[in-house]
């Protein structure tokens, strides 16, 4: 988590990178449970260093597949994020033949996972920030 804070201040002390407008995290789960939780604190903070609104966005439903399709289906702008957990992308894909979103390939928009932020449009420039921690 601490990483994903870190590059978000990071890229907010580079202006031309700042967001243009609000950033919509997907949490693939109903309101009120420990990930959502998880992702509104993450929010906040990310916000906050960002100097822009975070939109938390809940997607609940069929073992957390719907939000996760979503964001797979976003324009790859960074604007949309996903907050990932095992179910959407170990369990699913090994209980599921037929999935709406590639749990390893590049999908629309970024993935919030475990101590990471990981956007595939800028992955090399968040693991060249300064203070990214591997």
């Amino acid at each position: 988590m601490i990483c994903a804070l870190s590059a978000a201040v990071v890229a907010a002390e580079t202006p031309e990178q700042n967001p243009q407008k609000p950033i919509r995290l997907v949490v693939p789960w109903a309101p009120g449970g420990s990930t959502d939780a998880l992702a509104r604190l993450v929010a906040e903070q990310m916000g906050r260093g960002l100097g822009q609104a975070m939109v938390v966005e809940n997607r609940p439903g069929a073992n957390g597949m719907m939000g996760t399709e979503v964001v797979a289906k976003a324009a790859p702008d960074g604007y949309t994020l996903l907050v990932a957990t095992a179910e959407t992308h170990a369990i699913n894909p090994s209980i599921y033949s037929k999935l709406r979103y590639d749990p390893v390939g590049p999908g629309g928009g970024g993935v919030l996972a475990g101590s990471r932020l990981v956007d595939r449009h800028a992955f090399e420039a968040t693991t060249e920030a300064p203070g990214y921690l591997p």
